[in-house]
């Protein structure tokens, strides 16, 4: 196909980032997994452009991206619906979308959900880290945060071609979802636990890749001081929801959660080191939105 195999970034949008399935097998040396935050929509996105297993796609969170093809290809929008357009003509969300060079596309604010993944046919070509192209935000591995100005390189050619034009994914659906969730370490240091599960909660914004705030019950005033006796570190899995300092109350009026907020992981109830079991709540402000699945599940920690 014709043109600079480039991709040239006009406007990154609230925050955009690299990434693919993740940076595996360096757990024991202290270095995060990272990765999509939807994994279901970034494979989505790859298989509609024909993209091999592991190629780097864009993660967009709440649209704004916009950004000149430098070639003739394909892209595909998954995950939360965001519009996408390409020189201003609309086109469909989980389709192949063909552009030719010099064509401007543009992902929209979803009306529902939090992270779209674009796709390009090649994939998104930075140098790997560590064996992944995944931004890492909390670590600082691999690219930064994408910024006005930014030139991608394109990936080659794969040998395989797209065949479907479009993927039959439900629609994502608004509204409250409901969360199940069980006690943590330190449950004891709130005055009535049981608010967690009679409160609407809200997803405090802005919703990174890798944790959101959320509302909280009163903790309390008697709880154990905090000492090395009373607060030991504890391990904790990736998706572990905890209840932050920073987090506030929400309103007691009924409120739309926001879909997404954290990094999802595996479901698991196997008992941690001290005894407690974690949880599996399936999600609002403690998973990712995945488009026309049921979220993967993540777990409450009350500490």
């Amino acid at each position: 196909m014709t043109g600079r195999r480039e991709l040239n970034v006009l406007a990154p949008g609230i925050l955009s980032l690299i990434e693919d399935a993740g940076r595996l097998g360096w757990l024991s040396a202290g270095v995060g997994v990272s990765g999509a935050a939807d994994p279901g929509s970034y494979e989505l996105a790859n298989r509609l452009v024909a993209n091999p297993p592991g190629a780097a796609a864009i993660e967009v969170t709440m649209g704004g991206l916009r950004a000149e093809v430098g070639c003739r290809t394909v892209v595909a929008v998954t995950g939360a619906p965001a519009q996408l357009t390409v020189d201003g003509r609309a086109f469909g969300h989980d389709s192949v979308v063909p552009v030719e060079p010099g064509q401007v596309i543009e992902l929209g604010m979803p009306p529902v959900g939090v992270r779209s993944y674009l796709a390009i046919r090649g994939g998104i070509d930075v140098e790997p880290v560590l064996g992944s192209r995944s931004t890492d935000t909390m670590s600082g591995l691999g690219p930064p945060a994408l910024a006005a100005g930014d030139v991608l390189p394109i990936g080659a050619e794969p040998a395989e071609w797209p065949i479907v034009d479009v993927a039959p994914v439900p629609p994502l659906e608004a509204g409250t979802v409901v969360v199940r969730a069980m006690a943590g370490p330190r449950a004891e240091w709130f005055a009535a636990p049981h608010v967690i599960f009679e409160t609407e909660w809200i997803a405090s914004p802005p919703p990174t890749a890798s944790a959101c705030a959320s509302t909280r019950p009163t903790r309390r005033r008697d709880r154990p001081a905090r000492s090395t006796a009373s607060c030991r570190s504890r391990g904790c899995r990736s998706a572990r929801s905890r209840c932050p300092r920073a987090a506030s109350r929400s309103p007691s009026s009924p409120t739309t959660p926001s879909r997404a907020a954290t990094r999802s992981s595996r479901p698991s109830t196997a008992p941690t080191s001290d005894g407690s079991r974690s949880c599996a709540p399936a999600s609002a402000c403690a998973s990712h939105s995945t488009a026309g699945r049921a979220p993967r599940r993540s777990t409450f920690w009350w500490i």
